[in-house]
């Protein structure tokens, strides 16, 4: 870990995670308004939609990973990150690691 004034490129890689995500719960939630609703139309489109989707967010999975955390700060925010934890189950951390986490 260093202590440089760059900052940290895990908290861009958990921000852009985060949103795919948002992303791809938004779109299950449409899909699953049009099956209650009866529209929910099989078309090679919407497939491909549906697949454009998931690939951002598997794609920002993977960049997640890909990425070390040059700061204590950014090590613990991506240990700790709602994005990261639905993955690590890491639920034990306390508040106190939670702030120590947030960037300033």
């Amino acid at each position: 870990m260093t202590d440089s004034s760059e900052p940290d490129p895990i908290f861009a890689a958990i921000e852009r995670h985060r949103k795919a995500y948002a992303a791809m719960q938004a779109f299950d939630g449409e899909l699953l308004e049009e099956l209650l609703a009866g529209t929910l139309s099989a078309t090679k489109e919407a497939e491909g939609a549906m697949y454009a989707v998931a690939d951002a967010e598997i794609g920002a999975v993977r960049a997640l990973a890909r990425v070390v955390p040059t700061t204590l700060q950014g090590l613990l925010a991506m240990l700790i990150s709602p994005t990261t934890r639905q993955r690590t189950r890491a639920s034990c951390w306390t508040p106190s690691m939670r702030r120590i986490a947030t960037p300033s």
